[in-house]
């Protein structure tokens, strides 16, 4: 199946910084939107305004995400936003059998609902979507995704030589017809955004050599985290955002009153000590449940009090 792509190319509007250029544009969007249903919104670079296009589809929109980050990252944009499980009502070894047969999320108050970043999913979860918008035929559907994707999640055909290409191929079928934004909105000056285009080619060009890559646009390479000065890092392991937490405090003025907490590497007799404060924010590890509230993986909280015994978040 072949579908119907429309390409938005910014550029033809001369100055995107211009009032009527940005109306001219999203006028553009609002109009395919409109005339069609089950659209997916791609974007060629990151920044380009898949999610803000997309609330183009309704009056009351709903994103459903695959994971709870970005569940939390639209909740703070002001976009009412839950999780592909919850909107099917999925839990862990669910089968589809099982599933027929469970409740899904109540959707009767919203005329769009927005499948956020669709092909981080799996060909079970595209199925169960395609069979969720089977039964609401007066919903408008949207989906965003990057057309250079991270794998989707739980892969778990062994037949499949190319797990892209049949990923996109279920979402050609899914979604029919495609938008594909071509220019990030969070760059001005046009050399910028030349210079973004040129980046993303040179990264996915295997037979150059990264290093040389990033050397290339001037990023800043550290080789120990004594040189670490951000405040906000990605630790691809737990012990080394411990230790990266803990370098950063020593060097953060700190309120008079903290409470230190200790964790222990798992694979030595490291200790690592964290100091926690009012005000300050914090990103929920583990996911905890009580009578008192629930606690998501990966969402951000403030802590508006704290002891030794005891600590209040919102």
């Amino acid at each position: 199946m072949n579908p119907k792509i429309y390409t938005i190319e910014s550029e033809k509007y001369f100055n995107i910084n211009d009032d009527k250029t940005i109306e001219n544009y999203n006028n553009e969007i609002k109009g395919i939107l409109k005339n069609h249903n089950k659209t997916i919104i791609k974007s060629n670079l990151p920044g380009a305004g898949k999610s803000t296009a997309a609330s183009f589809g309704g009056s009351n929109v709903l994103y459903c995400t695959p994971f709870n980050m970005l569940c939390h990252i639209l909740s703070m944009d002001e976009k009412e936003a839950i999780t592909v499980c919850k909107l099917l009502n999925l839990h862990v070894n669910d089968n589809d059998e099982h599933t027929k047969k469970k409740v899904h999320f109540d959707v009767t108050d919203y005329d769009c609902i927005v499948f956020d970043e669709i092909l981080m999913h799996a060909p079970e979860t595209l199925s169960r979507i395609y069979k969720f918008m089977l039964k609401f035929p007066d919903k408008k559907f949207i989906a965003t995704g990057d057309t250079d994707q991270l794998p989707c999640i739980s892969f778990n055909f062994n037949n499949v030589q190319d797990q892209n290409e049949y990923i996109n191929n279920c979402i050609k079928l899914l979604f029919p017809t495609q938008i594909v934004l071509c220019e990030s909105k969070r760059l001005v000056n046009q050399d910028d955004k030349e210079k973004l285009k040129q980046l993303k080619k040179d990264i996915f060009d295997q037979s150059k050599d990264i290093m040389t890559t990033i050397k290339k646009y001037n990023f800043k390479i550290i080789k120990s985290s004594n040189e670490l000065t951000t405040t906000t890092n990605i630790s691809y392991f737990k012990n080394k955002a411990y230790e990266i937490n803990q370098h950063i405090q020593k060097k953060e003025k700190l309120p008079e009153f903290y409470v230190p907490v200790d964790y222990h590497n798992e694979n030595s007799t490291k200790k690592y000590t964290l100091k926690y404060y009012k005000d300050q924010t914090i990103v929920c590890k583990t996911h905890h449940q009580s009578k008192n509230g629930r606690l998501y993986v990966n969402f951000q909280y403030i802590i508006t009090s704290i002891d030794d015994k005891t600590v209040s978040l919102c």
